[in-house]
């Protein structure tokens, strides 16, 4: 069968032209990455299905009965082994949009197991060891848990696959309570340090804002009346443009010369992206271990990269958390350690997959804790939530 006949049959419209080589060159045990054994000898060294093994293998069993499709998930799987490290987000593309049963809800974990040979060299040419390693490869067993919880049965969705994506492409690795992310900063918004005081300030680059400084069109803030664009200019001796105060930008432009302020950090600038994982440790020391660690492992192993700042995208971050959980609350604490500014659009539902996934929302939403007990009474009376980005400005970190 021709690759285009066999991506047809899966409902693959279009899918990189390096398959044809890839399927052309099939080894006879390209499929063994389904196998019992192949995937004992994984768990051995990595420890990293626990116990959702059972589920994975019957997953591989599954694949392999369907001689197709695990044609198909090995090419994906060979592919990720030898494709440059920017293209392997193209393998997402290509699995099956028209199987269903056990295999078709885990097939997309076989490409990436496939991939961890490569990704654990990678991290080893970075200083990493073999514990710390399979520490970053808890990636699985988190994806799998919470997959299956999206899924109300076994499997691993795409939203996990992209997520783990990051981690094979050695683009994120773990410290204490975080994920350290390297990216670029893409938001509109400059950070201009005061060379004196070292006080920062976020300046809207562009944008089009309601009149109490949200992004237009955001949950709650869709109202044109009042509502403003954000301008901004840069000239040899001065910034002018509308600052950030407390998340929301301002209506009136500032000015800001370049003898008292410096940039810290503008659009394609590298930065740490962080992400707080479930069951995160709040307290401030396990806060500060983390950062000050995380920051120095990034800067000590990963010498390619010039991170100017620590940066969280979050509804963690979310001001009006406070009026929710109070100001005494860990999760308000840490969302102040960041200067703040409006995210794009969001339709106000910021992380309520994270605290209620699986869930529909209605009176039955679970209140076994306190964080759920008090979200479900803010989004049942109509209340929102958002996804606010930020930067840690502190200096002791670094």
């Amino acid at each position: 069968m021709k690759l285009s006949e066999l991506a047809a049959s899966f409902g693959v419209e279009t899918y990189p032209e390096k398959y044809e080589e890839v399927y052309s060159s099939l080894a006879p045990d390209a499929k063994k990455i389904f196998t019992r054994e192949y995937l004992t000898a994984v768990e051995n060294k990595y420890g990293c299905f626990k116990q959702h093994f059972e589920n994975l293998v019957r997953g591989g069993e599954a694949v392999l009965e369907n001689d197709d499709l695990a044609t198909w998930i090995a090419v994906i799987a060979e592919f990720n082994k030898v494709a440059p490290l920017e293209d392997l987000k193209l393998g997402g593309s290509t699995f099956p949009t028209n199987v269903e049963g056990a295999g078709a809800d885990m097939m997309r974990i076989f490409p990436l197991i496939a991939l961890m040979e490569r990704t654990t060299e990678m991290f080893y040419a970075h200083g990493f060891n073999l514990k710390e390693v399979s520490g970053i490869y808890n990636v699985f067993e988190i994806s799998l848990r919470l997959s299956e919880v999206t899924l109300h049965r076994p499997g691993f969705t795409a939203t996990y696959y992209g997520w783990s994506l990051v981690y094979m492409r050695c683009e994120m690795f773990d410290y204490g309570s975080f994920n350290f992310q390297f990216k670029k900063y893409e938001n509109k918004f400059i950070i201009l340090r005061n060379k004196e005081s070292g006080e920062y300030v976020a300046i809207a680059t562009a944008g089009r804002f309601h009149r109490d400084g949200k992004t237009l069109g955001d949950a709650g803030f869709t109202d044109e009346e009042g509502a403003f664009d954000a301008e901004f200019a840069e000239s040899e001796s001065e910034f002018v443009g509308h600052p950030v105060k407390n998340a929301c930008v301002m209506a009136e432009s500032a000015v800001f010369k370049k003898a008292d302020y410096e940039v810290a950090l503008r659009e394609g600038d590298d930065v740490i992206g962080l992400h707080i994982p479930r069951n995160v440790d709040f307290s401030d020391e396990a806060i500060d271990e983390s950062f000050k660690n995380g920051w120095k492992i990034a800067l000590e192993r990963f010498p390619e990269y010039s991170p100017k700042l620590l940066m969280c995208s979050s509804w963690l971050l979310d001001p009006g958390l406070e009026a929710i959980l109070g100001d005494q609350s860990r999760i308000v604490k840490f969302g102040k350690r960041f200067l703040r500014f409006p995210g794009g659009a969001a339709n106000g539902r910021g992380g309520y997959s994270f605290v209620f996934l699986g869930y529909e929302e209605n009176e039955n939403l679970p209140e076994d804790t306190s964080l759920r007990r008090k979200l479900k009474a803010h989004y049942l009376g109509g209340g929102f939530t958002y996804f606010v980005p930020g930067v840690i400005t502190a200096e002791d970190y670094k």
